[in-house]
């Protein structure tokens, strides 16, 4: 017989196991970010160094770039509305030169496969802004059909940038340094990978988990106020932990494309044309 008290009982349970799984993986990927971070120090540069390597680029054109594959929609509602859908990031290191504090120069090979570009959020929502009216009705027309509008936003590293190389230096014969990858990758930052990757690890460790479980904790202890399932606060406490139930899956997935890394990054967006109220182009990364 199914008693109010078993039927309370059971979706307590279901409430903890899914508030663990939510807070089990938030932990596993924020230990990984802590692991990357560890191995994303600076480091002094000499032949056989594995680190991350601070210079100049000193080469023409492109040293890396960021692309995000987008395809847009135009949305319903009298204001004509481009929204923008990420279907995939990809870095390229394009290669080029560097030049060390200490005058000496790193040559960097171009390569696609392993390659890492963490770049500030607000360069890569600058490449993804609207450059003109002219721009935006083009992308209008073409959102409107039933494919909607395929783009590319591509942010890159060139000549004048202060970067951080991530891999293994070798010294060539000459005196210069070639970087080489280490596990299969390639870094080429322009923030601090390791602030980025503790910060963020961190905020969901000390943050986010003790946060999901208090709440756990708390609708728990109301729901479990005598007489059990019976007392307005008993009940109270089951309808917070319905409510909460239905908020942490969610919570979950912000807090894993919070920790996503910046390679990877979500854009998004969306254009707003001039007949609307405004021309201005806003998007979002994560």
């Amino acid at each position: 017989m199914l008693t109010r008290e078993l039927m309370g009982t059971v979706a307590l349970w279901i409430l903890w196991g899914n508030t663990l799984l939510v807070a089990l993986a938030a932990a596993k990927r924020a230990i990984h970010l802590l692991a990357r971070a560890r191995c994303l120090g600076e480091t002094a540069p000499g032949d056989g160094e594995v680190g991350l390597f601070r210079g100049k680029v000193t080469s023409e054109g492109s040293l890396a770039e960021l692309t995000v594959e987008q395809n847009g929609r135009h949305a319903a509602g009298a204001a004509p509305v481009i929204v923008w859908h990420d279907r995939r990031a990809s870095s390229r290191v394009a290669g080029g030169e560097i030049e060390l504090a200490d005058g000496t120069k790193v040559l960097v090979g171009a390569t696609r496969e392993g390659a890492e570009v963490w770049l500030p959020v607000e360069t890569v929502l600058r490449a993804a802004a609207c450059p003109d009216e002219r721009a935006f009705e083009a992308a209008y027309a073409a959102a409107r059909r039933v494919k909607g509008y395929a783009r590319n936003v591509v942010a890159s590293v060139s000549r004048g940038d202060e970067v951080l190389l991530g891999g293994k230096l070798e010294r060539a014969a000459d005196g210069a340094f070639t970087l080489r990858p280490v596990d299969g990758r390639v870094v080429v930052a322009t923030i601090e990978p390791a602030n980025w990757a503790n910060g963020r690890a961190l905020a969901v460790l000390l943050g986010f988990i003790p946060a999901i479980l208090a709440c756990a904790a708390a609708c728990t202890a109301l729901a479990l106020t005598e007489p059990v399932f019976d007392s307005l606060t008993s009940k109270a406490g089951g309808l917070l932990g319905l409510v909460f139930f239905l908020l942490v899956l969610p919570a979950g997935t912000m807090a894993r494309d919070f920790m996503r890394e910046p390679h990877e990054r979500f854009v998004r967006g969306r254009w707003t044309g001039s007949r609307a109220e405004s021309s201005a182009t806003s998007a979002e990364a994560v």
